[in-house]
C-alpha cells in the first residue's frame, strides 16, 4: 500500500521496484531490465525526486565552476523533397552539433528552434543535456512546417542556450517559402436503400419511413492541391437516427475523388414529408472546408404496389431520369437551371408513375461511366442523345426540357422519352411573361403537372 521507487539499487544495470509491505518488511524486486535513460523514468519515487520537489522537472542545482562554458554549434538543414524552398506542410530536418569549448561543464542545455515568415513564428525547445569542457554532443530535430504560409521569404533561427544563461550565437538560414494550393471539393451522393450492405429497404432509391439508408459520397476534388485525410460527418435536426455519422476517405489528389458511406435510418413513426442533412466536410491541411445541405422526400413505405387491373400482373415502378434543364441561347447567365432542375425532379416524383433518379443519382453515375457530368448536361438537349444517356443511366425513360426567353416571355418546352424504344412518348410546351424565379417555378411545375397528367 506505499508508493513504489524505481531505480537501480545494486550497481548492476538493471531495474529493481523497491516498496513497503502491510507485513512491515521492505522488498526490492529485479525486473531484469536494463536501466534506460533518464528521461524515460520521468517519476522514478514519491514526490519525482530526493528534493520531494513534487516538480516533474525537479530541482535544478546549479554547480558553482571556477570557469564557465563556451557554447558553440553548427546546423544543418534539409527540406523533405530537397529543393531548397520551404513548402507548406513540409517536414524540414534540422541538425545541430554543440561544442563546449570553455574550461567549465555547461548544465542542462538546450535547443531552441524558430520558424519565421512575417509576423508568424513558430517555436520548439529540445533539451541536449549537460555537456562537459571540451565534449560536444548531437541532436536531430525535425519541424512541421504549417500549411497555410504564404509564397515568400521566410528563415529558421536557431541557438543553444545552458541552464545559467550561457548561450551560443544565433544561426539565421533564410530561405524561400511556397505557398500550398488548397484543395475544393464536391460532395455528391446517391441513396441505396436495398438490402445489401449496411441498408435496408426495398431499393426503389426512395427513402421510405423505417427503412435504414446508405447515402454513398462521392468526393471530387476540383482544386489544385492535395486534400489530406478528408472525412465527410452527417448530422440532421429532423429526429433520425445517424448510425455511421463519419465516413473516412483519406487523401483525394487534384482532379480526383474518393468514396464514403454515411449509414442513417428513418424511424416508423417520422412524421415529416421531408428530411433535411447536414454534410460537413473537413481535411488535415486547414486550406478547405465545406458544409453541404442536401433535403430529401420521405415516403410512407409501400409494400407492394400493383399497377395494373385487378387480377393483373403486380409490375414494378419503371425508372425516370430527369436530365438537366438545358439553356437556350437568349437566356440570362444569372438564371440558375440546377435550382430549376431539383424542382422539376420533385414534381416528376409527385406523379407516383415512376422511380425517378436524384440528381445525386445522375451526376454520380455519368463520373462512374468517365463522362463529365456537366459537360454532358449542358451540350446534350437533342432527341438521340438524351436517349444515349438514357441507357447510360439504365433508365426506362428519360425527360428532356429546355428553358428561353425571346423579348418578355419565357418558353418552357418538356418532353418524355421512350429509351428502349428510341421514342417521344409525349411533349409540352408552355410560357410565361418574365417575373422572376417565382414565376419561372410555376411555369415549370405547371408543365410538368399537365405532362404527367396531374392537374
Amino acid at each position: 500500500s506505499s508508493s513504489p521507487s524505481i531505480g537501480d539499487i545494486d550497481n548492476d544495470g538493471k531495474l529493481e521496484v523497491v516498496f513497503g509491505s502491510d507485513d512491515s518488511k521492505i522488498y526490492a524486486i529485479s525486473t531484469g531490465y536494463k536501466l534506460p535513460k533518464e528521461s524515460l523514468l520521468p517519476w522514478p519515487k514519491f514526490g519525482h525526486d530526493s528534493y520531494n520537489s513534487g516538480n516533474y522537472y525537479g530541482v535544478k542545482v546549479k554547480k558553482r565552476t571556477r570557469y564557465p562554458p563556451y557554447l558553440t554549434m553548427r546546423v544543418e538543414v534539409s527540406d523533405e523533397n530537397g529543393n531548397r524552398i520551404i513548402d507548406g506542410g513540409e517536414r524540414v530536418d534540422v541538425g545541430i552539433d554543440v561544442s563546449n569549448k570553455g574550461k567549465g561543464s555547461a548544465e542542462g542545455v538546450e535547443a531552441f528552434i524558430f520558424f519565421r515568415q512575417g509576423s508568424f513564428e513558430t517555436n520548439e525547445k529540445v533539451l541536449i543535456g549537460d555537456i562537459e569542457a571540451e565534449k560536444s554532443k548531437r541532436v536531430n530535430f525535425q519541424i512541421s512546417i504549417p500549411f497555410n504560409i504564404k509564397t515568400g521569404p521566410c528563415g529558421i533561427m536557431v541557438y543553444v542556450s545552458d541552464s545559467a544563461g550561457y548561450r551560443s550565437e544565433e544561426f539565421n538560414l533564410k530561405m524561400n517559402c511556397a505557398e500550398v494550393p488548397p484543395p475544393a471539393f464536391s460532395i455528391y451522393s446517391v441513396i441505396d436503400d436495398d438490402l445489401t450492405g449496411k441498408s435496408s429497404g426495398n431499393g426503389n432509391g426512395r427513402i421510405e419511413v423505417g427503412e435504414t439508408i446508405e447515402l454513398r459520397l462521392n468526393v471530387r476534388n476540383e482544386g489544385k492541391g492535395v486534400g489530406r485525410d478528408v472525412e465527410v460527418s452527417l448530422s440532421s435536426m429532423d429526429g433520425i437516427e445517424v448510425i455511421e455519422g463519419v465516413s473516412m476517405i483519406g487523401n483525394i489528389p487534384p482532379d480526383s475523388g474518393g468514396e464514403g458511406v454515411l449509414v442513417f435510418s428513418i424511424p416508423g413513426d417520422f412524421k415529416k414529408d421531408r428530411v433535411s442533412l447536414e454534410l460537413k466536410l473537413k481535411e488535415k491541411t486547414g486550406l478547405f472546408s465545406k458544409t453541404d445541405f442536401k433535403s430529401y422526400p420521405v415516403y410512407e413505405r409501400v409494400f407492394s404496389k400493383e399497377i395494373a387491373p385487378l387480377g393483373g400482373i403486380v409490375q414494378t415502378l419503371p425508372s425516370l431520369a430527369v436530365w438537366g434543364i438545358g439553356r437556350g441561347e437568349k437566356l440570362p447567365k444569372e438564371i440558375n437551371t440546377g435550382v430549376l432542375w431539383t424542382l422539376l425532379i420533385e414534381c416528376a416524383t409527385r406523379s407516383g408513375r415512376y422511380n425517378v433518379l436524384t440528381k445525386d443519382n445522375i451526376w454520380t453515375t455519368l463520373r462512374d461511366k468517365g463522362k463529365d457530368p456537366e459537360k454532358a448536361i449542358n451540350e446534350c438537349v437533342s432527341a438521340m442523345c438524351l436517349v444515349d444517356y438514357g441507357r447510360s443511366l439504365q433508365a426506362d425513360y428519360i425527360i428532356g426540357s429546355e428553358l428561353d426567353i425571346f423579348g418578355d416571355t419565357y418558353i418552357f418546352s418538356l418532353s418524355i422519352y421512350d429509351v428502349q424504344r428510341s421514342t417521344i412518348l409525349k411533349a409540352k410546351t408552355k410560357e410565361t411573361k418574365s417575373g422572376g424565379y417565382e414565376a419561372l417555378k410555376s411555369l415549370i411545375t405547371s408543365t410538368c403537372e399537365e405532362l404527367f397528367g396531374m392537374k
